[in-house]
């Protein structure tokens, strides 16, 4: 269980201090700070030292202080609040909503009905120094919408585009993506090829180094993911979160930035009083 140090009034001040031995024992944890009315639930991620916790409003990141404590990976006095405009593209079935959902509430549906033209949520994600607020468009598999799909993409800051491991027209259908989005123009677009559905690694049609190859010929980031199990959701968002605060300030599309000060970062940051 974790708990926090005392005498601390100032949200970003806040530290949590975990048990021994190994952090990892706080998996699943539930943690809030005193005075507050809402649990935060906190699991170690792959970075070391590194926790990942959620409640029902947003996603931030913890990490390890020399003092064997844990400390909000934002404190500071100032800040970047970026929001950034995120799409997802992929062809029908290869899991890009159940990837959302498990990113943005946590959950996973072994039936998810086919999306109508787009869909569209929100979450944060704190790193370092910046509060990264996607917009998150996830469009529909479908030929008939891809005429719509230019006005989900146009001017986004990142992309991320789906396919299923165990089709590989799922595969060519995301170099056609690729293709597509390449030819729009955005020398500065985070784009992130991802091979969904790992948990069915006996059904591949697509190897993990063909994938690979395609996407360092083609200057991507990619990542094998598991909707079902949450393998690399949460690290894939995370990356693109940092790519994206890496590129700001800049004048790139999709995205907004403002520098806040400590009073006003409190309001974007999980339990509040």
């Amino acid at each position: 269980m974790c708990y926090q140090s005392s005498g601390v009034e100032n949200l970003m001040k806040t530290r949590w201090y975990i048990p021994q031995p190994p952090a990892t024992a706080v998996a699943e944890d539930a943690c809030r700070p005193q005075g507050t009315m809402e649990w935060c639930l906190c699991s170690p991620t792959n970075h070391p030292g590194s926790f990942r916790c959620r409640n029902h409003h947003m996603v931030f990141y913890l990490k390890i202080s020399a003092k064997s404590g844990i400390n909000l990976a934002m404190a500071g006095s100032k800040s970047k609040n970026i929001q950034a405009k995120l799409v997802v593209l992929g062809d029908m079935g290869t899991g890009k909503t159940s990837m959302v959902l498990r990113f943005v509430k946590g959950q996973f549906y072994d039936y998810q009905e086919s999306t109508i033209g787009a869909a569209f949520f929100t979450q944060i994600v704190s790193i370092n120094k910046a509060t990264v607020k996607f917009d998150i468009w996830d469009t529909a598999g479908q030929e008939r919408y891809h005429s719509l799909a230019p006005m989900y993409y146009r001017g986004a800051a990142a992309a991320i585009v789906v396919y299923d491991i165990t089709t590989m027209a799922s595969f060519q259908r995301a170099k056609k993506w690729i293709e597509e989005l390449q030819k729009q123009g955005n020398p500065h677009l985070v784009t992130v090829l991802v091979a969904n559905k790992a948990d069915l690694n006996t059904k591949r049609e697509v190897g993990i180094e063909e994938g690979k190859q395609y996407a360092k010929e083609n200057g991507l980031q990619y990542f094998e993911t598991s909707a079902k199990t949450a393998e690399n959701i949460q690290e894939l968002f995370y990356e693109i979160a940092k790519k994206v605060a890496q590129a700001a300030p800049s004048t790139m599309g999709g995205m907004k930035l403002q520098s806040l000060t400590l009073e006003k970062e409190k309001s974007l940051f999980c339990c509040t009083a």
